[in-house]
């Protein structure tokens, strides 16, 4: 049981969990779309050069020039509409994918009519070979393998010899039965490898304690975004205050728990993705428009939230002028001074109060 499990999980999900799937599922599309704007130009080049090349020679490959420019045109108008339509219809990947595969298929279904004498060769070759050029379920690769097989070998019987199609038969059979084994164990490292980048992606821009983003995110964000320091635009800079206590009079643990906490509710007030731990106990988030009024509104109600669970933030918020100029620096030293004057007031009212 355990095995037909590992099977079926094969079969649907390249050997990931059905959870991992989903998380790689769309880098895989990308990948296919990359591939697909990569090699189906490529494809309609040589098929384009062959349909040529067969024009001036007397081999069997002469009577394949309508076949060979057929093919080049479909895979022609197959990039120009990936280039044109996928860009804002995504949805369209994974057909123009397939799309790309039966293209393929169909031109090997048509050569071998084109010779009834010899087996379908090219079939079984690109049967082999085209999946080395996608990322998909093994489960939908063999139902478009199975499907383009058995009407490929209905067609044949129909018009080829016996002994022909006996020989079709058992190629596509037997080398057909090793390429799936073969595309499933390669679809399993390809579905292997996209799990793996989406692991070192996160690690490398997600801050493991919180779940915010981290450090280098930050400072990749601020080289990429001048939109964040564009007029209108806001930034949130929050600070843990007793954080150095708490580690020192109950452990490490119970300040790990502070950290996560304030991040829990400061990122409930803004984009995950515009939202950074920092530093050690530095929470920075930005609003690409908004009203600082309501901003500073919601950090006060946070703190207040923060306070009744026993911790306390200092917090600023700055909006973003003409004169910064689409600046983000600016923005961000004005809102961390205005945490700074409080974080100021607040430990001089709080050593008071000890005294």
């Amino acid at each position: 049981m355990d095995l037909l499990n590992k099977f079926i999980n094969l079969l649907l999900y390249g050997g990931l969990s059905r959870e991992q799937y989903e998380e790689v599922r769309e880098a895989a599309v990308d990948e296919n779309y990359a591939n697909l704007r990569f090699f189906a130009p490529i494809a309609a080049l040589v098929f384009l050069v062959l349909a040529a090349a067969s024009l001036f020679t007397k081999s069997l490959a002469s009577e394949n020039t309508t076949i060979y420019l057929g093919t080049s045109v479909a895979m022609a108008i197959l990039a120009v509409c990936t280039r044109v339509f996928v860009p804002t219809h995504r949805n369209l990947i994974m057909p123009f994918t397939r799309i790309f595969m039966f293209v393929l298929y169909v031109f090997s279904i048509l050569v071998s009519l084109k010779h009834l004498e010899y087996p379908a060769l090219s079939l079984v070759i690109f049967l082999a070979v085209t999946p080395l050029l996608i990322v998909d379920r093994p489960i939908n690769l063999m139902i478009i393998t199975t499907v383009v097989c058995n009407f490929a070998l209905i067609l044949f019987s129909h018009i080829k010899s016996i002994d022909v199609v006996a020989q079709d038969m058992w190629n596509i059979a037997s080398y057909g039965s090793f390429t799936f084994i073969a595309n499933a164990l390669l679809m399993k490292t390809k579905f292997a490898s996209l799990a793996q980048a989406k692991k070192i992606a996160y690690l490398s821009t997600t801050d493991i304690l919180t779940g915010l983003r981290n450090r280098n995110s930050y400072e990749q964000t601020l080289s990429e975004r001048n939109d964040l320091g564009a007029p209108g635009a806001i930034c949130s800079y929050v600070d843990a205050n007793g954080l150095h206590e708490l580690n020192n009079t109950k452990g490490h643990d119970a300040g790990d728990e502070m950290l996560r906490c304030i991040a829990r509710e400061f990122v409930a007030l803004f984009d995950p993705d515009l939202t950074f731990r920092t530093g050690g106990d530095e929470f920075v988030a930005f609003k690409k428009d908004g009203d600082v009024t309501q901003v500073l509104a919601e950090l006060k109600a946070m703190q207040e939230r923060l306070v009744a669970q026993g911790y306390h933030v200092s917090y600023g918020a700055s909006a973003a002028t003409e004169e910064d100029e689409g600046k983000v620096q600016p923005l961000v030293r004005r809102a961390e001074l205005e945490m700074y004057n409080e974080k100021v007031a607040y430990y001089q009212k709080h050593d008071r109060r000890r005294r």
